[in-house]
């Protein structure tokens, strides 16, 4: 089991925020600039790759493609939390905390 984590590294309000891989999604409420919100138990595999989505208040959408596995230690044994950081320009970094 591990985390998953969005993040609002931006200066705007997003309202809606989702990540999708496989036939699974995990729908992320409102998450105000500098703020985060995340799922504490995630039971299925880690992915290969994600589809990140969300939109700002101001009604720009975004959506982008970022590697996972591939970066997560030890994947199937992993127990830590995924940050999924978004920012203002529309890109995504991924951290992992252990």
């Amino acid at each position: 089991m591990y985390g998953v984590v969005v993040a609002n590294d931006g200066t705007e309000q997003i309202p809606d925020a989702g990540i999708t891989y496989g036939k699974h999604t995990l729908r992320f409420g409102n998450v105000m600039p500098k703020g985060s919100t995340g799922y504490g138990t995630v039971t299925l595999p880690i992915p290969d790759e994600v589809t990140v989505v969300w939109r700002q208040k101001s009604g720009r959408e975004f959506e982008k493609q970022v590697l996972v596995k591939s970066l997560v230690p030890r994947p199937s044994k992993f127990t830590g939390d995924i940050w999924l950081r978004l920012k203002d320009d529309g890109s995504v970094t991924l951290e992992i905390k252990k």
